[in-house]
């Protein structure tokens, strides 16, 4: 499968239930907030939309800080699939062209679950696999193995942000390179 480059000119965000209760207990929970944080960072730079997912937060509490403070579109859900959540879902069906980056957790539930429901709505899917995980290893590394046969893009964080920027001229380049330092 050929995947087209990602554009920050056609593409959104999609930050998935990183809630307060849950987050410590997921697998390399520090290296996922790293790199949760320097993807929405330089997500941010370049102007993409960005929104956040809470699943069920007077269970799971609020969005980890600082994760929060990058994006002002939060919607609270009790469905696993983002697309599944009628308010969500509305929202997200306003992005065109539809190519969507996602990041959060679990990836064997949430971010599953999401993914394959935006794909069945003709989206095209970037999962940043080093900005997603869950409770087990195992259960990361299933999900991701199903959501490459579904059709979405395996990537990393870093690969995104500078496949936005194509070159060393891209006024946003200092930006995103701090980032990643």
């Amino acid at each position: 499968m050929i995947f087209k480059a990602c554009d920050a000119n056609t593409s959104f965000a999609l930050l998935i239930d990183v809630q307060e209760k849950l987050f410590p207990k997921i697998y390399k929970c520090d290296e996922i907030k790293e790199k949760i944080t320097l993807l929405l960072k330089g997500l941010k730079a370049l102007g993409i939309p960005i929104l956040r997912s809470e699943q069920y937060p007077k269970g799971l509490g609020k969005t980890i800080y600082p994760l929060e403070e990058y994006t002002n579109n939060v919607f609270e859900k009790t469905t696993f699939s983002c697309m599944q959540d009628a308010k969500l879902a509305s929202e997200i069906q306003k992005f065109t062209p539809r190519s969507c980056i996602v990041m959060g957790i679990e990836t064997h539930i949430c971010v599953l679950q999401t993914v394959r429901d935006l794909i069945e709505n003709d989206f095209s899917v970037i999962v940043c696999q080093d900005a997603t995980s869950s409770r087990s290893e195992i259960d990361k590394q299933s999900a991701l193995s199903e959501l490459r046969l579904m059709g979405a893009r395996i990537t990393t964080c870093e690969t995104i942000l500078f496949e936005m920027i194509k070159a060393k001229e891209h006024p946003q380049f200092k930006t995103i390179s701090q980032c990643v330092k």
